[in-house]
């Protein structure tokens, strides 16, 4: 990204080597299997990466809407698919006929919006009776809102009370980031998860309906060896790298870093 707080997050530049990518796209990924057959609407869309993906796993029509117009264009460009489009459009005020899509996706939304109360209703609004949404924003305990497009964050109970306002039925998952480990005996077989500490997530993901739905999903992992390479090659590390290198041929100062870093 050019910026660090550029929120628009574009698959085709070089943010595909970031650790911004994977979180991304591990939520489209997540309701990939939801979406079969549906009519899907994508809130933020964005540049149109998550309408194509979801797209390509069997929604019937994904219809991408964001608020930027040279983003829809620059989507409206990319877009790979019959059944996908993109419109120009407000959040909080949706130009969709009531409950006239089965299934929403608004990733890294909520926080910027100012009227939360109309958006929320706008969702509940254009969603059919047994439809479902899934809402994802950053977890204000680990974030700690620095991001300054960032209108409101919220603690894990306070994203699950402002949901359950709109939607009788809501489940709060946890997004974790991190560094992760592959042993891979067969790249087709499923893999098996181990977690080395539990720490707090840095997302939430709000599983939203009106009617009563079963969690049948699974784990997504998305890993990105390009992420890590880069993180290596960045110049700091490989400066304090070699600094440090330098620093315990020095007789008894190896010893001397141990203490102090333990």
């Amino acid at each position: 990204m050019s910026n660090l707080f550029d929120e628009r997050f574009d698959i085709n530049d070089e943010s595909v080597s970031t650790l911004t990518y994977d979180e991304h796209i591990a939520r489209y990924i997540f309701a990939c299997s939801l979406v079969k057959g549906k009519i899907v609407l994508d809130i933020a869309c964005g540049t149109g990466y998550g309408a194509q993906i979801l797209a390509k796993n069997g929604a019937k029509k994904v219809i991408g809407v964001d608020i930027d117009q040279k983003t829809v264009d620059i989507a409206s460009s990319l877009n790979k698919y019959s059944s996908v489009e993109y419109k120009h459009g407000n959040a909080i005020k949706l130009e969709f006929a009531s409950k006239s899509v089965d299934f929403i996706t608004s990733f890294e939304t909520i926080e910027h919006v100012d009227k939360v109360d109309n958006y929320l209703s706008e969702l509940k609004r254009v969603l059919t009776n047994n439809g479902l949404v899934l809402i994802s924003t950053p977890n204000i305990e680990i974030s700690k809102c620095k991001n300054p497009y960032h209108l409101k964050e919220y603690t894990k109970q306070e994203f699950s009370n402002l949901v359950k306002r709109y939607f009788k039925h809501c489940v709060i998952i946890d997004q974790v980031s991190g560094m992760s480990s592959v042993i891979r005996v067969n790249a087709k077989q499923d893999s098996k998860l181990f977690f080395g500490e539990n720490i707090a997530p840095n997302y939430f993901i709000a599983m939203c309906s009106q009617v009563e739905f079963n969690l049948n999903q699974y784990n997504i992992v998305s890993f990105n060896q390009t992420a890590l390479n880069k993180l290596q090659r960045n110049p700091g590390l490989v400066v304090a790298d070699s600094i440090y290198k330098a620093l315990v041929k020095v007789p008894g100062l190896k010893s001397f870093l141990k203490k102090i870093a333990s």
